[in-house]
């Protein structure tokens, strides 16, 4: 099972920082979530929300700012924004990374940092709720595998999903019930579940057989 950090290790680092995934990296998971978002200049960023306020003492939306203005920025503890090459470069291929499109265009852009990154992509997850985005990205980098993400799934959007090549899916926790699970199961697709940081509930999804649980507290989960 993937112990799987969700925006880095952010139960004790800001989210979405180089801080964060080197918390991850010292906490030995398996991979790292981040969020890719488009910028007014073209560089796909790593930050989740679409507006600076809550992560950042900066305002406004993040594809209005140009990559010099949000590198002036503080995400927490004088940490910058980080650019998607600057943090894979980071990573350095010491663990998985899911790289989860937030933003319209992101698609695209990311398709294009990993085409001039020296990263072995067999370690490489896209994923999203987007499901254009996900479509672009595949056009343009057929060969990376991708995740399909859901707040619930019905029968209609599982057979939907069985008619693509996905590797996996994650859903919210609240959404994955045992006849879900399996219905997921048989289709042969990879299940990751977010966003767990309860004990009790990291144990209900070990015994439950998931593939990768996403969570705040990566030290939490003993496997």
């Amino acid at each position: 099972m993937f112990k799987v950090a969700h925006r880095g290790a952010s139960g004790y680092e800001p989210e979405n920082t180089i801080l964060a995934f080197k918390k991850a990296l010292e906490l030995q998971v398996d991979m790292i979530e981040l969020d890719a978002r488009l910028c007014k200049t073209g560089e796909i960023v790593i930050i989740h929300d679409e507006d600076l306020k809550r992560t950042t003492n900066g305002e406004g939306l993040v594809e209005f700012k140009n990559i010099e203005e949000l590198k002036s920025l503080d995400a927490g503890k004088n940490e910058t924004i980080p650019t998607l090459a600057e943090t894979l470069n980071y990573i350095n291929q010491q663990c998985q990374v899911n790289i989860e499109l937030v933003s319209k265009g992101a698609g695209a852009a990311t398709a294009k940092v990993l085409k001039s990154n020296k990263w072995d992509l067999d370690n490489i997850i896209i994923s999203s709720f987007r499901i254009n985005e996900l479509k672009t990205f595949n056009s343009l980098l057929s060969n990376v595998k991708l995740g399909y993400l859901a707040m619930e799934v019905t029968s209609k959007q599982a057979k939907e999903l069985n008619k693509l090549n996905f590797y996996s899916i994650g859903l919210e926790k609240n959404c994955l019930k045992k006849d879900v699970f399996i219905q997921l199961r048989d289709m042969g697709l990879k299940i990751f579940v977010f966003t767990v940081n309860d004990i009790e509930e990291i144990e209900h999804f070990t015994r439950m057989g998931v593939d990768g649980i996403i969570t705040d507290y990566p030290d939490r989960i003993l496997i």
